[in-house]
Order: structure tokens, then C-alpha cells, then sequence
């Protein structure tokens, strides 16, 4: 038989471009066919239906539809076998393009990963200088004691970066797995979305500190059904944004109010300026803002890419409200944005 094979099974409820058919039964029954076009009793549904077989050059294409006369079976049928070159092209390359996206999308995490990874070791020869490991045990672990308790500023800042570090790795993995799953992936329960959060804003409080930027979360007890994971990856994309890109000297604003059944999170503040053309760009993947590539701030461009896909996993949506008025602070334009979060309650 030749090498390309495409296999279409036609019902009131069922149609599939597979290489192979739904059932086994369907397997065996199109096996006993060696007509271009015949009538046959089907062992599933028990009703009469038209089935084929046709070899051609480009390859083999097998066919089973309840047409009510043959005319529209062959119609069709013939746009299968004329077209078959070009659908077993396009699936090629479709399969082609899953597996480069894959690969893309493992690497990335991979590169993420390692220089998150290097970062940590960094910070934690601040907190314990590296030649204290060359010491005896007991050495070591009196020196290292000494030097944190006598550089406690410097070994807690190092401490929240590290602690930083850690979720990123862990949002790195779980972000990758929960796109690939998608929705199955998905457990919702009760949570108080503002202790969602503030688990994500704690590790940032380093470098919201470093800006003299003041975090303001409004006080919220309700809770909420909603994925815990998903949420808070998508909080810490917009929180790691906004600890880069806010003014500093400035303040962010989070409220949580109620629209309707849909429970809104807002995140108010100055932040790098977002041209109009760019309110749906900045959530597409790999796409940075214009004022982040011009003062070298940009990044891959995914996490509000992110954010948004993890959001709307949850049936709900994120938007920017971008502010027209500019001012300028150390050559670099900033306006005041909303960052909106939409989620079902």
C-alpha cells in the first residue's frame, strides 16, 4: 500500500482526520471494501452507509459516510483523493510545527532555569562567602553564623532573592506542564484571592524596597473558586513586571472589587509608558514594549503571555488600561496603567 494514508469516517456525530479510524471495528470493515464506492451494512450503528477504498499515486484514502445516495459520497471522495498530497503535506507540517514549538518551549525553560540557577548561587555567596565551605564543619557553620548575624542586612536582602529565585524555578515548570495540560489541569477549589497574592508579592518586596516604590493591598476576606496554581503564576508575571517596570519613588495600588458575578483585581500604578498600538501586543508572545527595547528593560516577552493564557484557562480575562499622559524620569516615559484581572466567582 502506498506510504500517505488518509482515513475519514463520516457520521451524524462523528467526523475524524486520523491515521486510523475510531473504532477497530472500522479498521476490519473498511478492510473487506475493495470497491471505489459501495453500499454496506455497518456493525456500529446498524444502518446502511456508502464506504470506499482508492489508491493513487500520492497515496491511499478510505472512506465511510451515511450519505443518502452515493452522488455526495463521491463528490466528496473525490475532493479527498484529488486534495491528498496537500493534506498529508499539511499534516506533515503541522507535526513538524508541534514538534519545533516543543522543543522551542524546553529550551527556553531550560535557559530560564539556569540563569535563575546562577543568580542564586550569586546571591548566596553574598550571605555566606564561598572560602567558609573550605573550612572544617563546625568552622564553617561558627564563621557563617558570625557573618550573617554581623551582615544581616545584606544576608536578608540575599535571602528574599533567593527565595525569589526558587519560585521562578517553580513557576517555570508549573507553567510549562499547566499550557501543555491545559484545562484537565485544572483543580479549583475556595481561596481568598488576596492571600493568593501575597504569596506571590512577599519574595518582591526586596526590589519594590531597592525603588522606594509602596505596595498597597486593600484588605479582602471573600473567597472564590478558582485554580490556585494558575492564578498565582499569572499574579507573579504581572507582579515581576511590575517590580521592573514601575516609577520608582512611586506606589502600587491593588484593590478587589466585585462586577457583577465576576470578581475584578486591579493593579493601579506608574509604570513604563504603553503606546495605544501596544495594548494587545504586550500579551502576545515575544513581544516587548517599545519604551522596554529602547532603554534595554525587555525581556523574552512572555510573561504577560503568560498571565493572559492562565487567566483565561480560568474563564476569565486580563486587560491594560494604559495611560496617555506621559512624564519623564531619567530619560525613560512612564504613565499611569491598570493592570485588570477578570475571574469568575
Amino acid at each position: 500500500m502506498a506510504k500517505n494514508c488518509y482515513k475519514r469516517i463520516v457520521s451524524k456525530n462523528n467526523e475524524v482526520f486520523l491515521d486510523t479510524f475510531p473504532n477497530y471495528s472500522c479498521n476490519t470493515c473498511i478492510g473487506y471494501g475493495n470497491k471505489d464506492c459501495e453500499k454496506h451494512e455497518c456493525p456500529l450503528e446498524g444502518i446502511s452507509r456508502w464506504r470506499g477504498l482508492r489508491t493513487t499515486a500520492s497515496g491511499s484514502v478510505s472512506i465511510c459516510a451515511n450519505y443518502g445516495k452515493n452522488k455526495g459520497f463521491l463528490v466528496d471522495f473525490d475532493s479527498i483523493t484529488g486534495s491528498l498530497k496537500t493534506l498529508c503535506t499539511t499534516k506533515d507540517e503541522i507535526l513538524k510545527y508541534r514538534e519545533e514549538d516543543s522543543i522551542k518551549r524546553i529550551r527556553r525553560v531550560l535557559h530560564n532555569i539556569r540563569t535563575i540557577n546562577a543568580h542564586s548561587l550569586m546571591e548566596m555567596r553574598g550571605i555566606v562567602p564561598e572560602s567558609f565551605f573550605k573550612q572544617h564543619m563546625k568552622e564553617a557553620i561558627s564563621l557563617a553564623s558570625n557573618y550573617i548575624i554581623s551582615h544581616s542586612s545584606r544576608s536578608a536582602h540575599g535571602i528574599l532573592e533567593i527565595a525569589k529565585d526558587l519560585y521562578s524555578i517553580k513557576t517555570e515548570f508549573s507553567v510549562y506542564d499547566k499550557l501543555i495540560k491545559g484545562d484537565a489541569a485544572l483543580i479549583k477549589r475556595p481561596f481568598n484571592i488576596r492571600d493568593v497574592l501575597m504569596t506571590v508579592v512577599y519574595p518582591f518586596f526586596g526590589d519594590f524596597t531597592n525603588k522606594k516604590v509602596l505596595v498597597e493591598i486593600q484588605p479582602y476576606h471573600e473567597s472564590i473558586k478558582l485554580d490556585f496554581e494558575t492564578i498565582q503564576i499569572a499574579f507573579y508575571h504581572i507582579i515581576e513586571n511590575t517590580a521592573k517596570y514601575v516609577k520608582p519613588n512611586t506606589r502600587v495600588r491593588v484593590s478587589f472589587p466585585v462586577d457583577n458575578d465576576m470578581q475584578q483585581v486591579i493593579f493601579e500604578m506608574v509604570s513604563i509608558h504603553i503606546g495605544k498600538d501596544e495594548v494587545n501586543r504586550i500579551f502576545e508572545e515575544g513581544y516587548s514594549g517599545k519604551q522596554a527595547v529602547k532603554n534595554a528593560q525587555h525581556g523574552e516577552g512572555i510573561g504577560l503571555y503568560r498571565s493572559r493564557r492562565l487567566v483565561e484557562m480560568n474563564k476569565g480575562t486580563l486587560i491594560v488600561e494604559a495611560g496617555e499622559d506621559i512624564e519623564v524620569y531619567k530619560k525613560i516615559e512612564y504613565s499611569e496603567n491598570r493592570f485588570v484581572f477578570c475571574i469568575p466567582r
